[in-house]
């Protein structure tokens, strides 16, 4: 995959996400009953704000392309229509988040019950989103001494350093992306330090992980190659 289309892949995955944040930073404005049905300015009909959540499904069906497509394209069964496919699901998901937006802002002029957006809540996600897009810098990187994670596994061989980074550069996107959608549902500063812990976890925790079993798998690959080569 070259360079231009992760970031394209990226972009499309946090696209997917953003609809789910904004609709998780609304769900905490919304009243526990929405008014539905208006009549001569009374309210005639409400509906529960957790019906709203059944929103988040539709968001399933441009990430399950997403997926799907980029994993084709690894099988090389998909090459051409990559790009294509893409821009169609930035496409389809943008114009979900604008009419999201609209009706929201549309409803909340009109029955004015915004009780004002909790901003540690929009800052955890666009950190979230953020590292999510951080994680493509690792994708195709070569071993260097300012950029990467080094280590005793990473620094055995070139082929290992960059499976490895490969690896965590998709694991950094999908994890960071789906943070940004489930903490936009919590509200105050500890949902920041979730996200922080999170990295640390990243850092710590998967960096060494994936590591060690590129690592093996290469060692393993070498060991077969001699077998077949002594044979």
């Amino acid at each position: 995959m070259k360079k231009s289309e992760r970031w394209l892949f990226t972009v499309a995955l946090n696209m997917c996400v953003i609809p789910v944040a904004a609709l998780g930073i609304i769900f905490q404005l919304l009243p526990d009953r929405i008014p539905i049905v208006i009549l001569s300015q009374t309210v005639a009909e409400t509906t529960s704000k957790y019906s709203n959540l059944v929103l988040c499904l539709f968001l399933l069906i441009p990430l399950s392309m997403l997926i799907l497509s980029t994993v084709l394209y690894y099988k090389k069964l998909v090459d051409r229509n990559y790009i294509s496919v893409t821009v169609g699901i930035i496409l389809i998901t943008a114009v979900f988040t604008f009419v999201l937006l609209y009706c929201f802002s549309k409803q909340s002029d009109d029955y004015e019950y915004v009780r004002g957006i909790d901003w540690s809540t929009f800052v955890c996600c666009l950190l979230s989103m953020a590292l999510s897009f951080i994680g493509t810098l690792l994708y195709g990187l070569k071993p260097n001494e300012v950029m990467g994670f080094r280590n005793r596994y990473t620094s055995a061989s070139a082929d290992v350093w960059q499976k490895t980074h490969d690896a965590l550069s998709f694991i950094c996107n999908g994890m960071f992306a789906l943070m940004a959608a489930v903490m936009s549902f919590f509200r105050s500063w500890y949902a920041i330090a979730v996200v922080v812990a999170a990295a640390l976890v990243f850092v710590f925790a998967i960096v060494p992980l994936v590591s060690r079993v590129c690592f093996a798998r290469a060692e393993h690959a070498s060991f077969a190659r001699e077998e077949r080569e002594n044979a």
